[in-house]
């Protein structure tokens, strides 16, 4: 572990200096120009070298700025100021610098800027001058007559000077960009117009030397022309406008801009703090709402550690307060997230002449501590059966290093008994990725703060490094196990700050909370991709309010050159290095022609334009658009590919002539296929990828996107036949998220809307050629321009958004930013567009089947009981399901997306509100029990008696339910009155599913049922079936880690459209099934859920159920 603070009898030696050159500095301090221009000076020196902290000098030039503006003013402040900058000339007066040396520079750094902020307002840019000072600036280019001559040549030869230092700064973060604007406003001020005017007064005030804040100087006296650039380049270029809104969220959050938030512990840059910030604040908001970002990347995860940073600084104060009633014997922690030490409290001491606390240690002893341990004790949520050794405590409390908390909280890692915590809810591989990758202050967040996973069971697990029982960040991937939290949290959580990962699940939590009556109150927070533009359509629809499209231009100048194929193995440096990429990206289109597909392509498009509800007709539809995707699946086809086809086209004119007697589309359709050839389907893309292949560079990194993983594993293998097509990196989506940025990026042919969608939004490759043919080129065509219209949309309501912000008083109080903000809602007032439907053929009769199963299964239910289902459609022609919408279903891994170990069965189950399009689902053929209990079989000694014993409550509720008439609904209701909240139609799955094989949080809600039942078996046999239940549990992990091992070893075929294996004797067979669309929720025959049906089953001419 790497500390960020020197030992604390260190930081106590550097605290005393610092107290005492305050004293001696207190009686008066001169800020003449020559101090000014050396401290200039060694600022400079200090960026200059490559053992000096670099991320610390933004702060470092905001105290000598306080040094400046108060030393005639306010001598206390400017003392603390002067102090401060006495260790940064001594550590610079060094030969070298250690880590010892630049973790005194931190301890000094924060403790000074953390007690100047708390006098003067936040250390940002606009924090180095002050409101005077702001004043006369905009009084100065106020002064500035336009209308007179505009020498450019002179003014050029007036700026070198400052333009020269302003360059030696050029690396320091957020200055980075100042070059490129300084250019693009010089090139504005040759422009006439009145919109060009700024550009003309920024470089007249950066000309003049003695202005508001005299540039003689050095960078100290630049901060009023760096300020001016920033505004004249918004108010020209209509970019980075929101970097007062961006400042004044710093100023509310400013551990953003100093925690290392970013790749190996970097600061982040604007973008990721204006992501972050805006997080915070829509946390901060009731009710939530959402960010919409080109790519979500590692931002849910950011956001939701510097929400639990936040979380611990709001509530730090709390913790003395509640300490005042500790009971005495009452457990506590002490620990500073490396080192955990048991303890029980004994109270304060009286009669001390400093305050002293007795601590009851290990074999009845008991130790006398000061206000030392205060920053690292908190109560315990549960009684130790062990103690720590009162030495050991003491000799810690002696020789310990500083916890990072203290910076960031003042308080260090004290929290109250019951406090509130963040809860984030994305998927474990991206956690898994993107959080062990931070580094806070030296540490993981989960050292720092502490972390747990919570399971699909509601089981928590430590997060790797997390040393401690009361975690600020719980993170979850399932909506069940998400809900069940936030409606029955744990008992030390006191309230949830809630980020979600996508809309998707942001949908579904958003709605969970509004029917419960949670929403009002909920602080929640929706981190949604550019391309999910329906799941966030319908968001706004349930009556999310804020909705907040986030443009790196809002904060940051576009850059000029993609980054091309990194080589870094940190993802989050990785991903950084491609985030704005999208700027510079370029992207080709070749067509190919192919008149049969396109023949296809408009017969579908007829097809989906009939007025018809006729579901044998829509079922046919249905099969030629899976010809159509299967017909261009494989980049690089075989002759099994072509043979599958030519079945397919048969099939579909066997369908075809059944209809063709009274139907006249599907006579076109059997006429059209009659005639296929297979050798002449368009699909193979071999001859279009060898041309372009000719034209790469040897040394380019070409990656080829392919619509799953198995696709991409046969072309590998298929490439290794060609020199030019080896070479390729061949992958899925979510590879090439993972591994993004590349030279080149290849797409071979339409792969689905949402992917052909974030393929243009994202820069992900230098160059992205679309090998497309013209059916798929139209249907690109589309989605791009109903992407631009969805942007429009996006930042009309944003800019709306903005200004409000602006006018509530959070963004600047300048007159001419509000002017930025006034004139960003006038551009935007044209966005008012009508969307545009980019839905493609195949896609459409999709919809239509969809339309026709939901008219069809209603019928049935009037004979049958109902359940809820969600209707999903697979990719096999005409194959779908019917899951149960809280449920879950097997989802097996494939190549990149293989899952990280969860010591359970959780890296196979997925809730059926989390499924996608492209997920690979194993559904039962012959039995209701999933491929993991199946499996778990095999690893139960004795598992008929096993499962009897876990089956008690079951049989308990059957019996109770049987004998006493009560509805679900009504025990139900006792359950909440109890402390337990299920809906009813939970109930009712208990006691009739065969497949539920305990409630979440079994081992309190079991005896529960056993008082509401009444029931005598199952309250003499609660421990046998707690201890059966666990023994389920633990075989269906043993099952899942075997099945994991199966499929990576080869011995289960994902190809093949089923997977069998033996269970007692017996063969027991699961449907593999890959996710094309979700048809939404509806009520239908229970008997049909969970099977994977046909549309066959439907289709009869009566339009009633086989």
């Amino acid at each position: 572990m790497s500390w960020w603070y020197p030992k604390t009898s260190r930081a106590d030696e550097l605290t005393r200096r610092l107290q005492r050159l305050e004293e001696a500095f207190s009686d008066g301090l001169d800020a003449a120009f020559d101090r000014l221009a050396h401290l200039s000076e060694r600022l400079a020196q200090a960026l200059g070298r490559s053992d000096f902290p670099s991320s610390q000098i933004g702060r470092w030039i905001w105290v000598a700025s306080q040094y400046r503006l108060h030393a005639e003013t306010e001598p206390r402040v400017a003392a603390l100021a002067a102090s401060a900058l006495v260790f940064l000339e001594e550590a610079l007066d060094r030969r070298s610098l250690d880590d010892d040396h630049r973790r005194e520079l931190n301890w000094i750094l924060e403790t000074v800027v953390g007690r100047l902020a708390a006098q003067v307002g936040p250390a940002h840019l606009k924090g180095c001058l002050s409101s005077e000072e702001l004043r006369h600036i905009d009084e100065r280019i106020s002064s500035y007559d336009d209308s007179e001559i505009f020498d450019f040549d002179s003014v050029v030869l007036a700026v070198r000077r400052q333009l020269a230092i302003l360059e030696k700064f050029g690396g320091l973060g957020d200055w980075a960009s100042l070059s490129t604007k300084t250019d693009a406003l010089l090139t504005a001020a040759r422009r006439p117009g009145t919109e060009n005017a700024p550009a003309r007064a920024a470089l007249r005030y950066l000309a003049e030397r003695h202005d508001v804040v005299t540039d003689d100087a050095g960078v100290l006296g630049l901060i009023d022309d760096i300020y001016v650039l920033e505004w004249a380049y918004a108010a020209v270029e209509h970019q980075t406008m929101c970097l007062p809104i961006l400042e004044a969220m710093s100023g509310r959050w400013p551990f953003v801009a100093t925690l290392g938030l970013g790749a190996r512990g970097a600061q982040l840059d604007r973008f990721g703090r204006y992501v972050v910030c805006a997080a915070l604040k829509t946390l901060a908001t009731p009710g939530g709402g959402a960010l919409v970002l080109r790519e979500t990347g590692p931002y849910p995860v950011i956001a939701a550690v510097a929400a639990a940073v936040e979380a611990v600084r709001a509530q730090a104060h709390a913790f003395e307060e509640e300490m005042e009633l500790w009971r005495p014997g009452c457990p506590v922690t002490i620990g500073d997230g490396t080192v955990t030490f048991h303890a029980r409290w004994g109270g304060p001491i009286k009669g001390t002449a400093r305050p002293r606390y007795r601590l009851h240690v290990a074999d009845a002893g008991s130790i006398s501590v000061g206000e030392e341990v205060l920053p690292y004790l908190a109560r315990a949520p549960r009684e130790w059966k062990r103690l720590t050794n009162g030495t050991h405590i003491l000799t810690w409390l002696k020789d310990r290093n500083v916890d990072g908390l203290i910076g960031l909280t003042g308080e260090g890692r004290r929290r109250p008994s019951r406090y509130e915590a963040v809860l984030l809810l994305t998927p474990r591989t991206k956690l898994d990725s993107y959080l062990p990758a931070l580094r806070l202050q030296g540490v993981t967040p989960a050292a720092l703060l502490g972390a747990y996973w919570i399971d699909n069971q509601g089981h928590s697990h430590a997060l790797p490094g997390s040393a401690t029982d009361r975690p600020l960040l719980y993170a979850c991937g399932d909506i069940g196990a998400a809900t069940d939290l936030l409606f029955d949290p744990p008992e030390c959580i006191d309230g949830w700050r809630v980020l979600v990962d996508g809309a998707a699940l942001g949908r579904t939590l958003h709605a969970a909370l509004a029917a419960s009556g949670r929403l009002k109150n909920s602080r929640l927070c929706v981190l949604a991709h550019l391309h999910e533009r329906e799941r966030v359509s319908a968001l706004v629809d349930q009556g999310l309010e804020d909705l907040w499209y986030l443009e790196d231009q809002d904060v940051e100048v576009p850059p000029v050159t993609h980054p091309g194929k990194s080589t870094e193995s940190d993802p989050l440096a990785r991903f950084f290095a491609r985030r704005s990429a999208h700027w510079p990206a370029a992207y080709s289109i070749r067509v190919s022609e192919n008149s049969f597909l396109d023949a296809v392509a408009d017969c579908l498009g007829r097809g989906n334009a009939r007025q018809s509800g006729d579901l044998a007709l829509d079922a046919l539809d249905l099969t030629v658009a899976a010809f159509l995707r299967r017909a261009t699946a494989q980049p690089l086809p075989d002759e099994n590919d072509r043979r599958a086809l030519e079945a397919l086209a048969a099939a579909i004119v066997s369908q075809a002539s059944m209809l063709a007697v009274y139907e006249p589309h599907a006579a076109e359709v059997r006429a059209l296929f009659s005639g296929f050839a297979s050798d002449a389907s368009g699909g193979d893309r071999r001859n279009a990828l060898l041309d372009l292949a000719a034209s790469f560079g040897a040394d380019e990194a070409v990656a080829v996107v392919c619509r799953s993983s198995v696709t991409a594993d046969r072309c590998r293998a298929a490439a290794e036949a060609t020199d030019a097509l080896r070479r390729f990196e061949w992958m899925t989506i979510e590879a090439l998220r993972a591994s993004a940025p590349y030279d080149r990026v290849v797409v071979p042919g339409w792969l689905g809307r949402q992917v052909m969608r974030e393929l243009s939004n994202v820069g992900f490759g230098a160059r992205t050629d679309m090998l497309l043919l013209p059916y798929e080129r139209r249907w690109y065509d589309r989605t791009i321009s109903a992407g631009r219209r969805w942007e429009q949309r996006l930042e009309r309501s944003t800019a709306q958004l903005l200004k409000r912000i602006v006018d509530d008083g959070l963004g600047a109080a300048e007159h001419r930013w509000h002017e930025q903000a006034s004139l960003r809602v006038e551009l935007q007032a044209a966005n008012d567009v009508e969307p545009i439907d980019d839905t493609p053929d195949t896609a459409q009769a999709e919809t239509r089947a969809i339309e026709g199963i939901r008219r069809v299964l209603p019928s049935a239910a009037c004979r049958n009981e109902t359940a809820k289902a969600q209707l999903v459609l697979f990719t096999d022609p005409g194959a779908f399901a019917l899951l149960p919408p809280a449920g879950h279903v097997i989802v097996l891994p494939e190549g990149h997306d293989t899952p990280t170990a969860d010591g359970d069965e959780t890296r196979l189950l997925t809730s059926v509100a989390a499924l996608v399009p492209g997920m690979l689902t194993a559904l039962p053929l012959e039995t209701d029990r999933d491929l993991v209990d199946a499996w778990a079989d095999r690893m139960l000694a004795d598992g008929g008696a096993l499962r009897a014993r876990a089956d008690l409550w079951k049989v308990a509720l059957k019996r109770h339910f049987a004998a006493t008439r009560e509805s679900y609904a009504r025990f139900a209701g006792r359950m909440g009155k109890a402390g337990e909240r299920r809906d009813a139609l939970t109930i009712r799955s208990w006691a009739n599913d065969t497949r539920s094989i305990a409630p979440r949080s079994y081992r309190r809600v079991l005896p529960l049922i056993a008082d509401l039942t009444n029931d005598t078996e199952l309250r003499a046999g609660l421990g046998d079936a707690v201890t059966a239940i666990d023994g389920v549990y633990r075989a269906r992990a043993e099952a899942s880690d075997a099945i994991v091992r199966e499929i990576f070893s080869g011995t289960f075929d994902l190809s093949q459209p089923t997977i069998a294996f033996e269970v007692e004797g017996r063969r027991v067979v699961y449907a593999l099934a890959r996710v094309e669309r979700l048809g939404g929720i509806q009520e239908v025959p229970s008997e049909l859920v969970g099977r994977r049906l046909h549309l066959a089953d439907l289709a009869t001419h009566d339009g009633a159920v086989a």
